[in-house]
C-alpha cells in the first residue's frame, strides 16, 4: 500500500480509493481510530473535488466503522450524511423510473433503511435525541 502511495504522487482524485485502501487494511488489523482518520480524509477530498457518488459511499463506511469502535452517535451522523447524498444524487435524476431504481439499488437500499432506522429510534427516544 505504501509503494502504491508514493505512486499516486499529488492526484487528489487517486487518493480516494488510496485512502479507503488504507481505511479498510486499518480497521482489518483492529485499528479502528486510524480507519477513521483515513475515511475523514478521503471524504473531504470527495467533498473538495465534487464526487458524491464516493461521498455517500465513504460516509457509509465511516458509519460502520464509528459502529464497530463504539460511537454510536458518530455513526448516527455518517448514516445521515450518506442518505443526505444520496437523496441529492436522486433528486438530480428527473426521469422516475430511473430514480426509482437508483433509490431501490442493492447498494443504496441498505444506507438508506439504515438512515431511516437511526432517525426513527432518535425521534423515538427524546431524551437520547436532546443529547441528555
Amino acid at each position: 500500500m505504501q509503494r502504491l502511495g508514493e505512486c499516486l504522487g499529488s492526484n487528489r482524485r487517486f487518493r480516494i480509493p488510496y485512502l479507503r485502501s488504507l481505511a479498510i487494511l486499518a480497521a482489518w488489523q483492529g485499528h479502528g481510530a486510524q480507519a477513521i482518520t483515513h475515511l475523514r480524509e478521503a471524504a473531504e477530498l470527495a467533498e473538495e473535488i465534487g464526487l458524491p457518488e464516493e461521498q455517500w459511499q465513504i460516509q457509509a463506511r465511516l458509519a460502520k466503522v464509528y459502529e464497530a469502535e463504539g460511537e454510536p452517535a458518530q455513526a448516527r451522523l455518517a448514516w445521515a450524511k450518506a442518505a443526505t447524498i444520496i437523496q441529492g444524487l436522486a433528486q438530480g435524476i428527473k426521469d422516475e423510473t430511473l430514480r426509482a431504481r437508483f433509490l431501490a439499488g442493492p447498494q443504496i437500499q441498505p444506507v438508506l433503511q439504515h438512515a431511516q432506522g437511526e432517525t426513527q429510534q432518535g425521534s423515538a427516544d427524546p431524551a437520547e435525541a436532546s443529547g441528555t
